[in-house]
C-alpha cells in the first residue's frame, strides 16, 4: 500500500518513524476518506503556512480541517482525528489522495512548520487538538450535539486508538453521548493491542472493549480492520438516537512481518545501528520493484510517479514560506541513501545519568516507588521496571489516577516517583496534583521529561 510505503521512507530516511501505526490503521483510513464518509474536495491550501503562534489578537486561529473538506457545509460529514501520533500516516494519505501537497509532507517535523510530528487542529487534517490523548472524543460529542441543534444532517466521525480507552475521559464522553442520545456521532477505533511501553495486555488490560461499550450503551459493532468491505459496511450502519462505536481489530505489523522482530516495542521505530537500517531499506527496494499499490489509492489516482513527482509552481510557494531546502527525489542508490529527499543526518548518542542515578537511589530506598504512564522508556524509568520491578508500578495512559494513586500510596508511608511528560505532570492533571498531593503536603516526586518551550512533539508537548 502505498501509505505504509510513503510512512516506511520516511522513516528509513529520517532515523525514525511511527511505521506500525501506519501498519495498522492504514485501510481504516483509506475506507474512511475514499468510501464510508460524506466529505467534500478539499478547500485548504495544499502546502499550508508556517505556525504563527497561538491565537490571540493579532492572530487568528487556523485550522488543518479544511484537507477534509467545507466544514461548514451542513450536508458534510465532519472527521476528527484523535491519536495524533498518527499524524504521519494521516500526512501520507493526505498526499496519496491529493488533499496535500509533497512539498508540505516534506515540512514534516520541520522548526516552525504546521505539518507537526504530533499533530494540533493547525495541521494538515486535523480538527482540533486531542493531545494528550481521549479529548477529541468529548469534543466531537460537542460537535455533534452542536450540529443537531442547527439542524445539519451531516455526521461526526471520531478516530480513536484502543489505548485511549485507559483514560477515563473517554469513558465519561461515551456515557455523556448516549446519555443525550447522541445519534449522529460515531467513533472508529484503531484496536491493535499496541501502545507505548508495548502490549496494553502487559502495561493496563482493558480487558473485553466490546463488552464494556455495551454496558454503557454504545451500537457497537466489531470488524477486521484490514477489510475495506466491513468497515465501510459497519460506519456507514448507524442509528440516531444512540452513538455507534465501530472496532477495527488490526494488526500493528500488516505488510512489514519483519517489525514482529521489535515486539512488543512497536510505538516507535528507530534503528540501532546502519546494519538494521539496510534490512529496511531492502523491505523498500523490494516494494518499489513489485510496483504493488494500494487499489484504494489507485481509485483516488495515485501511482508512484505522481507520488514522486515535483510540482514546480508549489514548490516555489513553499520556499517562500521558509521551507528548508528538499533535494529532488529519485531512485534509491545501492545504500538507499543519498538521493532520498529526507537525510537522517548524525545520530549523536545522548547520555541519561538520571536513569543510571535513579536505579542506585531506588536501591537504597525500599519504600520508594515509580510511577509511570506508559512512557516508561522515554523518561528513562525501564531499568527499574527492568531491574527492581517490586519498585515499579504501570499506570497506563491514565496521569490524572496516577497523581491521586500517588497520594494514597504517600499517605500509607511510600515515596512515590512519578516519571512522565512535563505536560502530562502540569497541565492534564493539575487539580489532582493540587488536591490529591499538594493540599495534604504528601512527598510525592514529580519528574517531567520533556520539559521547556520547545519540543520535538509540538504544542501538545510543550511543558510550559
Amino acid at each position: 500500500m502505498a501509505v505504509r510505503r510513503r510512512v516506511l521512507e520516511y522513516t528509513i530516511f529520517n532515523n525514525g518513524g511511527y511505521l506500525s501505526q501506519a501498519c495498522s490503521s492504514a485501510e481504516t483510513l483509506v475506507t474512511l476518506y475514499l468510501r464510508a464518509l460524506n466529505l467534500g474536495p478539499s478547500i485548504a491550501d495544499p502546502i499550508p503556512a508556517d505556525f504563527r503562534g497561538s491565537p490571540g489578537p493579532n492572530i487568528p486561529a487556523i485550522t488543518g480541517e479544511g484537507n477534509n473538506g467545507d466544514f461548514n457545509d451542513p450536508s458534510l460529514d465532519r472527521l476528527i482525528f484523535s491519536p495524533v501520533h498518527y499524524a504521519l500516516v494521516l500526512y501520507s494519505l493526505l498526499v496519496e489522495i491529493g488533499r496535500l501537497d509533497i512539498a508540505a509532507f516534506r515540512r514534516y517535523n520541520k522548526n516552525g512548520s504546521t505539518v507537526e510530528l504530533i499533530g494540533a487542529e493547525h495541521s494538515p487534517g486535523h480538527a482540533v487538538t486531542a493531545g494528550s490523548l481521549s479529548q477529541a472524543l468529548s469534543q466531537a460529542a460537542g460537535i455533534a450535539y452542536a450540529r443537531r441543534l442547527k439542524g445539519h444532517t451531516g455526521r461526526v466521525v471520531v478516530y480513536m486508538s484502543d489505548g485511549e480507552f485507559q483514560e477515563g475521559q473517554t469513558w465519561e464522553a461515551i456515557q455523556c453521548a448516549v446519555f443525550h442520545k447522541i445519534g449522529n456521532l460515531s467513533a472508529v477505533v484503531d484496536v491493535n493491542g499496541q501502545q507505548c511501553d508495548g502490549k496494553m495486555s502487559d502495561i493496563t488490560d482493558i480487558g473485553n472493549l466490546a463488552s464494556k461499550l455495551r454496558a454503557f450503551g454504545a451500537d457497537v459493532k466489531e470488524v477486521d480492520g484490514h477489510n475495506v468491505a466491513e468497515i465501510e459496511a459497519a460506519v456507514k450502519s448507524y442509528n440516531d438516537v444512540t452513538p455507534t462505536i465501530v472496532l477495527c481489530y488490526t494488526d500493528p505489523c500488516k505488510g512489514f512481518p519483519l517489525l514482529q522482530k521489535r515486539a512488543p516495542k512497536l510505538h516507535y521505530v528507530r534503528f540501532k545501528d546502519e546494519t538494521e537500517k539496510k534490512v529496511w531499506v531492502d523491505v523498500l527496494s523490494t516494494m518499489d520493484s513489485e510496483v504493488k499499490t494500494d487499489a484504494s489509492i489507485s481509485n483516488a489516482n495515485s501511482n508512484t510517479k505522481h507520488r514522486l513527482e515535483e510540482n514546480s509552481e508549489n514548490e516555489e510557494r513553499a520556499a517562500k514560506r521558509q521551507a528548508l531546502p528538499i533535494q529532488a527525489t529519485s531512485n534509491l542508490t545501492n545504500n538507499g541513501i543519498e538521493t532520498s529527499p529526507f537525510k537522517a543526518g548524525n545520530v549523536e548518542l545522548v547520555t541519561r545519568p538520571h536513569r543510571s542515578h535513579l536505579v542506585d537511589w531506588i536501591k537504597l530506598h525500599p519504600k520508594a516507588i515509580v510511577l509511570t504512564a506508559d512512557l516508561t522508556s522515554s523518561c528513562e524509568a525501564d531499568v527499574v521496571r527492568d531491574n527492581l520491578p517490586d519498585q515499579y508500578l504501570s499506570m497506563g495512559m491514565a496521569e490524572q489516577n496516577m497523581m491521586s494513586f500517588a497520594g494514597g500510596l504517600a499517605r500509607e508511608g511510600f515515596h512515590p516517583y512519578i516519571h512522565t511528560f512535563g505536560v502530562f505532570v502540569t497541565r492534564r492533571p493539575f487539580d489532582q496534583v493540587a488536591m490529591s498531593i499538594a493540599v495534604p503536603n504528601l512527598p510525592v516526586r514529580l519528574l517531567g521529561f520533556l520539559p521547556g518551550l520547545t519540543t520535538p512533539g509540538g504544542v501538545t508537548h510543550q511543558a510550559i
